[in-house]
Parts: C-alpha cells; sequence; structure tokens
C-alpha cells in the first residue's frame, strides 16, 4: 500500500505542473489516477483473522461453542496491563494462522456470569474452545512462541 501511495503523489505532483496551466488532458489523467488509487485503496485486503468483543451469553453461546472454527477466548480487564500486553501477541499469533482460529474478547467487568460459569479468577486468562468445549487454556502474560506453541497443538 506504501508503494500504491508513493506512486500516486509522484503521478500527482507531475501532473499538477499541466493542470495549472489549464490543461483539460492533465485533469482526465489526474482524475483517473486518483479514482484508480482510491478503488485499489478501497477494496484492500481485510485482516487475515477474525477478531470480534462477546456481547452477551446468548452471542456467547453463537458465536463460540457453536463456532465450527476454534475459538480463542480472551478474557481480560481495560485496567489489566499484562491483558494489554497479550492483546497483540494473540493477534498476531492468530493473524498469521488465517482460518484456522478466531479471537474472542470477553471483558470480565462487563460479563462476570461468563467469567464464573469459566472459572476466571486472573486475568488474562485464555481458553481455547473446539467444537463447543474446552480444548486448553493458560493464564497470566505468555511470550509469543509459547503462544504459537498452544495455538498450533489445539488447532491442527
Amino acid at each position: 500500500m506504501a508503494l500504491r501511495l508513493k506512486v500516486l503523489l509522484t503521478s500527482l505532483s507531475s501532473l499538477r505542473q499541466y493542470q495549472t496551466r489549464g490543461t483539460p488532458a492533465a485533469t482526465r489523467i489526474l482524475n483517473s489516477a486518483v479514482s484508480e488509487q482510491s478503488r485499489k485503496l478501497s477494496t484492500a485486503e481485510p485482516p487475515s483473522y477474525e477478531e470480534f468483543n462477546v456481547q452477551d451469553k446468548d452471542d456467547f453461546n453463537e458465536r463460540v461453542l457453536k463456532s465450527p472454527v476454534p475459538i480463542m477466548v480472551d478474557f481480560h480487564a481495560s485496567w489489566c496491563k499484562p491483558c494489554h500486553a497479550l492483546a497483540p501477541r494473540l493477534q498476531e499469533v492468530i493473524s498469521e494462522r488465517p482460518g484456522r482460529v478466531q479471537l474472542a474478547k470477553i471483558d470480565v467487568d462487563e460479563h462476570g456470569d461468563l467469567a464464573m460459569e469459566y472459572d476466571v479468577s486472573s486475568i488474562p486468562k485464555v481458553i481455547m474452545f473446539k467444537e463447543g468445549k474446552v480444548a486448553g487454556e493458560f493464564i497470566g502474560l505468555m511470550e509469543k512462541d509459547k503462544i504459537e506453541s498452544f495455538v498450533d497443538r489445539l488447532t491442527l
């Protein structure tokens, strides 16, 4: 995307010279270049992983327990520093495994019922669900390579 932007800016600067002279052809070329780049940038690929926030118990049952794809559930809180450090690691590991696993996030302050149901007494706590059942879990901040091993062991 950076290369596309650089090409667009180079084209725009060279075409502006002609446009200031009032050349209608230059205006058409400029508009065409901008339109083409806008179209390319708007069709940029979405993230290679799916992440969602669980809204309530029904949402959890539908999107996590009934999912055909393994779901990694991150129980966290906004005030938890280790949770903030773990989140990008989880996202990175999931994004490197497109289609194999998804990430659900549950704020324990908002969904205490789910936290109690899954015995969350410390955060961050990550639970992997596979075919509606708990397949594995870990508590606390973990290094990326250990998260990769955890995911690979439970999704293959």
